[in-house]
Protein backbone atom coordinates (compact mmCIF):
# COMPACT_ATOMS: atom_id res chain seq x y z
CA UNK A 1 0.00 0.00 0.00
CA UNK A 2 1.48 3.54 -0.89
CA UNK A 3 1.86 6.60 1.53
CA UNK A 4 -1.15 7.89 -0.43
CA UNK A 5 -3.65 5.23 0.11
CA UNK A 6 -2.48 5.47 4.16
CA UNK A 7 -3.43 9.10 4.46
CA UNK A 8 -6.61 9.00 2.31
CA UNK A 9 -7.56 6.03 4.75
CA UNK A 10 -6.86 8.21 7.66
CA UNK A 11 -8.97 10.69 6.36
CA UNK A 12 -11.91 9.37 5.54
CA UNK A 13 -12.06 7.79 9.03
CA UNK A 14 -11.18 11.20 10.50
CA UNK A 15 -14.25 12.60 8.65
CA UNK A 16 -16.26 10.01 9.91
CA UNK A 17 -15.19 10.21 13.43
CA UNK A 18 -16.14 13.96 13.36
CA UNK A 19 -19.48 13.41 11.82
CA UNK A 20 -20.45 11.00 15.42
CA UNK A 21 -19.01 13.27 17.73
CA UNK A 22 -20.77 16.54 16.06
CA UNK A 23 -23.95 14.13 15.95
CA UNK A 24 -23.62 12.78 19.09
CA UNK A 25 -22.86 16.71 20.55
CA UNK A 26 -26.10 17.97 18.97
CA UNK A 27 -28.22 14.83 20.26
CA UNK A 28 -27.23 15.60 24.00
CA UNK A 29 -27.66 19.42 23.84
CA UNK A 30 -30.96 19.01 22.23
CA UNK A 31 -32.01 16.68 25.18
CA UNK A 32 -30.37 18.98 27.38
CA UNK A 33 -32.39 21.72 26.41
CA UNK A 34 -35.25 19.63 26.44
CA UNK A 35 -34.73 19.54 30.07
CA UNK A 36 -34.49 22.31 30.99
CA UNK A 37 -37.69 23.49 29.35
CA UNK A 38 -39.11 20.48 30.84
CA UNK A 39 -38.39 21.44 34.36
CA UNK A 40 -40.83 23.63 35.47
CA UNK A 41 -43.36 21.07 34.46
CA UNK A 42 -42.44 18.90 37.27
CA UNK A 43 -44.35 21.51 39.71
CA UNK A 44 -47.37 22.11 37.57
CA UNK A 45 -47.48 18.15 36.96
CA UNK A 46 -47.81 17.71 41.09
CA UNK A 47 -50.29 20.45 41.04
CA UNK A 48 -52.39 18.60 38.86
CA UNK A 49 -52.51 15.62 40.82
CA UNK A 50 -53.04 17.22 43.66
CA UNK A 51 -56.44 19.03 42.47
CA UNK A 52 -57.27 15.94 40.55
CA UNK A 53 -57.18 16.80 37.38
CA UNK A 54 -54.30 14.45 36.18
CA UNK A 55 -52.28 15.28 32.95
CA UNK A 56 -49.72 13.61 31.97
CA UNK A 57 -45.87 15.14 32.17
CA UNK A 58 -44.61 15.32 28.92
CA UNK A 59 -48.06 17.06 28.10
CA UNK A 60 -47.00 20.10 30.51
CA UNK A 61 -43.72 19.68 28.72
CA UNK A 62 -44.96 20.17 25.55
CA UNK A 63 -47.42 22.97 26.57
CA UNK A 64 -44.13 24.86 28.40
CA UNK A 65 -41.95 24.62 25.04
CA UNK A 66 -45.23 25.96 22.88
CA UNK A 67 -45.72 28.67 25.71
CA UNK A 68 -49.05 27.99 26.70
CA UNK A 69 -50.38 29.32 29.72
CA UNK A 70 -50.39 26.09 31.71
CA UNK A 71 -51.82 27.31 34.99
CA UNK A 72 -53.91 29.57 33.46
CA UNK A 73 -55.13 26.02 31.36
CA UNK A 74 -54.69 24.03 34.50
CA UNK A 75 -56.83 26.22 36.52
CA UNK A 76 -60.10 25.57 34.06
CA UNK A 77 -59.25 22.04 33.71
CA UNK A 78 -59.42 21.53 37.57
CA UNK A 79 -62.62 23.68 37.56
CA UNK A 80 -64.65 21.35 34.55
CA UNK A 81 -63.40 18.29 36.42
CA UNK A 82 -65.02 20.01 39.94
CA UNK A 83 -67.76 20.78 37.97
CA UNK A 84 -68.35 17.34 36.49
CA UNK A 85 -67.31 17.79 32.90
CA UNK A 86 -65.04 15.31 31.37
CA UNK A 87 -63.24 17.81 29.34
CA UNK A 88 -59.74 16.81 27.99
CA UNK A 89 -56.72 19.28 28.51
CA UNK A 90 -55.96 19.02 25.11
CA UNK A 91 -59.50 20.72 23.89
CA UNK A 92 -58.64 23.60 26.69
CA UNK A 93 -55.72 23.71 24.45
CA UNK A 94 -57.08 23.93 21.31
CA UNK A 95 -59.37 26.32 22.02
CA UNK A 96 -56.18 28.40 23.61
CA UNK A 97 -54.67 28.65 20.55
CA UNK A 98 -57.75 29.43 18.46
CA UNK A 99 -57.42 32.93 20.70
CA UNK A 100 -60.65 31.62 22.52
CA UNK A 101 -61.45 32.84 26.25
CA UNK A 102 -61.43 29.67 28.57
CA UNK A 103 -63.02 31.60 31.46
CA UNK A 104 -65.99 32.45 29.00
CA UNK A 105 -66.10 28.83 27.75
CA UNK A 106 -66.57 27.62 31.32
Amino acid sequence: MTTAGLVLAQDTSRTELDFTVIFLVSIFAGLLTFLVQALPAVWYWLKAQAIGAPVGFFRLAVMRLRREPIARILRIHAAARQAGLRIEIQRWEEHWMARGNLELLL
